[in-house]
C-alpha cells in the first residue's frame, strides 16, 4: 500500500496512541463543549452539541475503541467531520485527547495493516502511517461512523 504526495492527514491521539482521518473530511476544529447527553443511544455517542446552529452528535473514540473513559477537560478537542452517509450528508464531532499535525505521507511510509494484534480497531483501519519514529493508525471513517448510528439520533433524517 503506498499512498505519496496528494493524502494529507490529520494527526490526534488517545493516550498515548497516534490516529489519522483524511483531511479532506474535516470541516473545523473546536475545543470541547458542554455537551446535551442523547438518551437510548450507542454508549460512545455522548450526546449533541449546539454549533452555530446546527445539533450535531458528538461521538467519543475512547468508547467506541474499548479504551478507558477519560474525563472531559479544557484540552479535549472536537473534530468536526463531514460524513457522506446512506442518506446524505452529515456532521459528526469526535471528541480526542489532542491534535498534533497535518501531514502528507511520502512514498514508502504507509503499510497495510499487521494481520495479528489489533483486535477491535483493525475494522477501523486503512493502513499505518511511519513518520518521525513513531506510527499513525490511519481510520476509516466511515467504517467508524455508520450512518445507521447517526440517523437514530437525528429521526432518520439527513442533511
Amino acid at each position: 500500500m503506498t499512498m505519496t504526495g496528494t493524502a494529507k492527514y490529520l494527526v490526534f491521539s488517545l493516550g498515548n496512541e497516534f490516529y489519522g482521518i483524511p483531511i479532506e473530511a474535516v470541516r473545523e476544529i473546536i475545543r470541547f463543549e458542554q455537551l446535551t447527553p442523547v438518551h437510548d443511544s450507542q454508549e460512545y455517542i455522548m450526546g449533541v452539541i449546539n454549533l452555530r446552529g446546527k445539533i450535531i452528535p458528538v461521538m467519543d473514540l475512547r468508547r467506541k475503541f474499548a479504551m478507558p473513559f477519560r474525563e472531559y477537560t479544557d484540552k479535549t478537542v472536537l473534530i468536526i467531520l463531514d460524513v457522506d452517509g446512506s442518506g446524505g450528508a452529515y456532521q459528526v464531532a469526535l471528541s480526542v485527547d489532542a491534535v498534533h499535525e497535518v501531514t502528507t505521507p511520502g512514498a514508502g511510509d504507509m503499510e497495510r495493516i499487521p494481520e495479528i494484534g489489533m483486535k477491535l480497531k483493525r475494522d477501523y483501519l486503512s493502513g499505518i502511517l511511519k513518520t518521525g519514529g513513531r506510527m499513525t493508525m490511519i481510520l476509516e471513517i466511515g467504517r467508524i461512523i455508520s450512518s445507521d448510528e447517526i440517523i437514530e439520533l437525528d429521526g432518520g433524517e439527513g442533511e
